[in-house]
């Protein structure tokens, strides 16, 4: 099953609006790939997660993070759930770019969910989990955010 979370909002504008879907893709799919990697990784089955957050910096049209989250069913075992998260991975270029025909991203939907029978994953520019310590962050814009200490003596 696939669902886009917006028909009409899209990553696109006339000049550049192929290397920005582009860009937010790789960004996207460099998140998704990081949260498979937590979701799948350890050595005894209780270590394994089967789930992991996380979120990626992208400054592009007004996007400045993307939220991202994958997902397996309990029942899989890391390399299973590992093996099935990078499928449908790999099938985000072409599922989720305006122009599926071409699998070229002339504009990249912003937010976006595979639902498959064993394992999903979504993205969004809204957060829509609750951040924990475990959630990845990725590409994230340095702190701008300073102050000034004045001495009032």
């Amino acid at each position: 099953m696939l669902r886009f979370t917006d028909d009409e909002q899209s990553l696109s504008s006339v000049s550049n609006g192929t290397e920005a879907a582009e860009m937010l893709l790789e960004r996207v799919v460099k998140l998704m790939n990081s949260m498979a990697g937590l979701a799948t990784s350890g050595s005894p089955r209780s270590t394994i997660l089967l789930y992991a957050t996380g979120e990626a910096g992208f400054g592009e049209q007004g996007v400045s993070t993307v939220y991202g989250m994958v997902q397996c069913k309990l029942d899989l075992t890391g390399p299973q759930c590992k093996s099935c998260l990078d499928g449908i991975i790999g099938q985000m270029r072409k599922l989720f770019s305006n122009d599926s025909s071409q699998g070229q991203p002339s504009s990249f939907l912003i937010g976006g969910r595979l639902i498959g029978v064993r394992c999903n994953l979504r993205y969004e520019k809204e957060l829509f989990f609750e951040e924990t310590n475990d959630t990845i962050k990725i590409d994230m814009p340095k702190s701008t955010c300073c102050f000034t200490a004045y001495n009032l003596h």
